[in-house]
Formats: C-alpha cells, sequence, structure tokens
C-alpha cells in the first residue's frame, strides 16, 4: 500500500516521441498500469534523483490466487516503452488479462503475493464517496465498490485511482487522489 501511495504521490507527467508518434507515459486497466514517479523505493538499480518509469501489475499464481508485482527502471527502455504501447492498443476486455513481457517480468520484484482479488480504476472526475457499505474496506469504501473506469488510456492522468484487493477474507482498498506537485516559483526580476 505505501509503495504505490508514494510512487503515486510523486508522479511525473512525461511524454515522449517514437516511430508511432507523441506518447503519454500513463495508461491502466483493471490489472496493471504504467507510470513514471520520482520515488526510486523498490526499483532494482538506484540512480540519486530523476524518473523512475514503473508498472505495477497483478499476476495469477499456482494457488489459484494473484501476486503483485512491480517493475521500476531509471532507464525508459524500449521494452517497456513497447509494452506500454502494446497495452494502450488493446481493448478495455483484454486489458484486463495483460502479462508484461517475460523479460520485464523477470526483472519485477514481487510486492504481495496470496491475494484472493485485486483491481485497478480510474476517475477522471471529482470523487464523490458512496453511502450505505455493507461491508467496509480501508478507505471507508464498499467491499467491492470499484471506480467509474476500469481503464485508463488517455493523454492525461486520471484524478483518482483505487486499487482494491483481498487478501484471505479482509478487503483492503487504496485509493488514490493524483495531485502533481507544484511547480517551483522562479524569484527575481523579469527579463
Amino acid at each position: 500500500n505505501t509503495l504505490l501511495r508514494d510512487d503515486f504521490a510523486h508522479l511525473s507527467p512525461y511524454t515522449f516521441n517514437s516511430d508511432k508518434g507523441r506518447g503519454f507515459f500513463f495508461a491502466g486497466g483493471p490489472a496493471a498500469v504504467f507510470y513514471v514517479t520520482t520515488n526510486g523505493f523498490g526499483a532494482r538499480k538506484h540512480r540519486r534523483g530523476g524518473l523512475y518509469f514503473a508498472c505495477a501489475y497483478l499476476a495469477a499464481a499456482d494457488d489459484d490466487t494473484r501476486e503483485f508485482y512491480l517493475y521500476k527502471s531509471p532507464i525508459p527502455n524500449l521494452q517497456l516503452l513497447d509494452a506500454l504501447e502494446e497495452f494502450r492498443q488493446l481493448s478495455p476486455e483484454t486489458r484486463a488479462a495483460y502479462q508484461l513481457p517475460a523479460k520485464l517480468k523477470e526483472e519485477s520484484l514481487l510486492i504481495v503475493s496470496g491475494l484472493r482479488q485485486g483491481a485497478f480504476s480510474y476517475d477522471g472526475e471529482k470523487f464523490i464517496p458512496p453511502v450505505d457499505a455493507a461491508e467496509e474496506g480501508d478507505e471507508g469504501l464498499p467491499a467491492d465498490y470499484v471506480l467509474n473506469e476500469d481503464s485508463w488510456n488517455e493523454p492525461s492522468l486520471p484524478e483518482y485511482v483505487l486499487f482494491s484487493y483481498r487478501v484471505g477474507e479482509q478487503a483492503r482498498q487504496l485509493l488514490i487522489h493524483l495531485t502533481l506537485p507544484m511547480p517551483v516559483r522562479k524569484w527575481g526580476r523579469k527579463p
């Protein structure tokens, strides 16, 4: 929970140019979210300062549970950019079963195992929490609550990301309001 919250608290909007045109490095589906952060925690390689290119994703485990993984690199390697472009091309239905290429999976860190369920959802507008939850998760939301979108493929950041999961019988949720850091104000005379 803390890792995602810290990563999303330090998001950095990032655009790139490729042979396919200009791209925005943020996209998400129910089982994966691609993003850029300045938080290096969880990366296999570290660089002081700078950006980290990441994909947080869920994968099936051998025992009918799911595992939560993180791929994070200080270098925007071509394999990750290709994976992002491939992900963007998929229909919302096929994004639910998306898996990173094998090479990137090998370089990913296992964060949590034994999840009975797990899914990301997104919302591009002001969030209004529902009322009358029969079973509440961590964020005071109904245990089975999802945001308006199960997929995000816009050239901008959503307002909110919700990661809902179950460990054993316990419903857990992480609702994150995506805010960008304030720009540094430059003092002095105008030219």
